[in-house]
């Protein structure tokens, strides 16, 4: 009949908009991502790098010299966001994961049996080498730290232009390079653990205020979710994350999960499933936590 052909032509034409509005959103996916960020010096162009809304303000810290801590939870991007400032600004980038009872040789280097006779030797530690001769340098889990470290952190980052490494005796006074860029990263304010990252220690107060005019509170990104992401994962996930606010579940679904779900699905597409994203995320949670967050 007349009515169903024209139903049938509907249906046709729902399903051609559906593909184009599909097609459409690839296209976008697939354009080339450019940034362009002022410093004092010049224009920071980034190409095919998908970047969260705080990048710039972080850039603009770090370009003066700023000490920066980026405050944020789990997985959400603070160790790439510094490796990107450090691409962007064209200088080396050096990184350390703080945690209580690390050697300190792992900042101020090492006196090693490297020469003729077994004659000790310094070997400069990546953070000597990048406050030396420039480049970003990144203390990942901050909140972590030993206090032992925050003491030597806290006379580097003094405002002087130096401090004293009695091991290298040939030439103990190391000079800080113009071009040095202290950053942090962590998933608290230092204020000490809570139930959620239970690891955290509460840092110096003069810790703290040495980054403090370049703290930058960071979140999930819906912006570089929905260009890393898989689209039935990421709206699973935003449900997700919803039914985890709503029930106050100290729970975290990161970006870092959605994305390698993401992955994993892409490999093995037959091998994927909801139902799959929800049991690896809720895995090791309790059995009442896990009914709240079923979709």
């Amino acid at each position: 009949s007349v009515a169903e052909a024209a139903k049938e032509l509907c249906k046709a034409g729902d399903f051609i908009k559906r593909t184009e509005e599909a097609i459409a959103e690839a296209a976008e996916k697939a354009r080339p991502v450019v940034h362009h960020v002022k410093t004092p010096s010049k224009t920071v162009v980034l190409k095919d790098v998908i970047l969260p809304k705080e990048f710039e303000e972080i850039l603009r810290y770090a370009s003066i010299g700023v000490p920066v801590m980026m405050v944020g939870p789990t997985g959400c991007g603070k160790t790439f966001i510094a490796k990107q400032v450090a691409d962007a600004l064209e200088l080396p980038f050096g990184a350390i994961s703080c945690s209580i009872g690390q050697s300190e040789s792992e900042l101020k280097g090492w006196l090693l049996p490297t020469g003729s006779n077994g004659t000790f030797n310094y070997v400069p530690s990546e953070f000597v080498q990048r406050y030396e001769n420039g480049g970003v340098f990144l203390f990942d889990e901050i909140d972590c730290l030993d206090p032992n470290y925050a003491k030597m952190i806290n006379m580097a980052l003094s405002g002087t232009d130096g401090f004293h490494l009695p091991q290298r005796y040939n030439e103990p006074f190391v000079k800080r390079h113009k071009d040095f860029i202290p950053m942090a990263a962590a998933n608290t304010f230092g204020t000490g653990t809570d139930l959620q990252y239970v690891g955290a220690e509460q840092l110096d107060e003069s810790t703290v205020d040495r980054f403090r005019a370049g703290t930058v509170v960071m979140d999930y990104s819906a912006e570089v979710e929905e260009m890393l992401v898989d689209a039935d994962i990421l709206a699973w996930g935003r449900l997700t994350r919803e039914k985890i606010t709503s029930h106050r579940l100290r729970r975290n679904l990161s970006t870092r999960f959605l994305r390698d779900r993401t992955i994993f699905k892409a490999a093995y597409p037959e091998a994927w499933s909801k139902e799959g994203d929800y049991d690896m995320l809720t895995r090791s949670w309790k059995e009442d936590e896990k009914v709240k967050v079923k979709v």
